[in-house]
């Protein structure tokens, strides 16, 4: 599994030095795929928690929401020079400091467990890049990514206590995320970039 968690860890972090949303989106969709196949190696495949998990993995983390919200960013003409957080050594200080809190974070969590230190370092590590990104971000493509992002870093998170909820409750779970997803994607289309108009300082809040 800790092949899975590194190449979770990459998805996570090339993103923030790659100028483009493309980027930022398949690292979301690699998130996706290397939770599915952490659920798949936990076992009882047939079990309906899991494969209500898998199918949100899979279906709704891996395609559906990297697509959708890459056609409604294609739709409202989003640049594709495009920066998840401040290109600046400054905030990839900050982001370098956020990581190795989380690891240590997780090695007094998890003691003499390494799996676990790898598996809870990487979950947090997204949730606290996530809240960076959100920190940072004045568009709302970024902010649905670094929401997705959150999103991610809890799954994951929840993957490392080994047991599985109701089904009613992963089956809500999974609404849940699905609808955020829409409503994400429906603020991109109709808000696109903040930045498209500068010249007017009062249009670009976004709340």
């Amino acid at each position: 599994m800790t092949y899975l968690l590194f190449a979770y860890f990459l998805a996570l972090t090339l993103p923030l030095f790659i100028r483009s949303w493309r980027a930022g989106l398949n690292g979301l969709r690699i998130q996706a795929i290397a939770m599915a196949l952490i659920i798949w190696q936990h076992g009882d495949h047939l079990a309906v928690t899991p494969l209500i998990a898998l199918a949100d993995m899979v279906l709704f983390r891996a395609i559906f929401a990297p697509w959708y919200l890459s056609k409604m960013a294609t739709e409202r003409g989003v640049s594709h020079h495009f920066d998840l957080i401040p290109a600046n050594l400054f905030v990839w200080t900050i982001a370098a400091i956020l990581i190795m809190t989380a690891f240590g974070f997780s090695a007094t969590l998890a003691g003499e467990y390494s799996r676990s230190i790898t598996h809870l370092g990487v979950a947090c590590s997204a949730v606290l890049l996530a809240l960076l990104i959100l920190a940072t971000q004045r568009t709302p493509l970024g902010q649905a990514m670094a929401a997705l992002t959150l999103e991610n870093g809890v799954a994951l998170f929840e993957l490392h206590a080994h047991h599985h909820v109701e089904w009613v409750a992963q089956l809500g779970m999974t609404l849940v995320y699905l609808l955020s997803v829409l409503t994400m994607a429906l603020l991109v289309r109709r808000l696109g970039m903040v930045d498209d108009a500068p010249e007017h300082p009062a249009d670009t809040a976004i709340l």
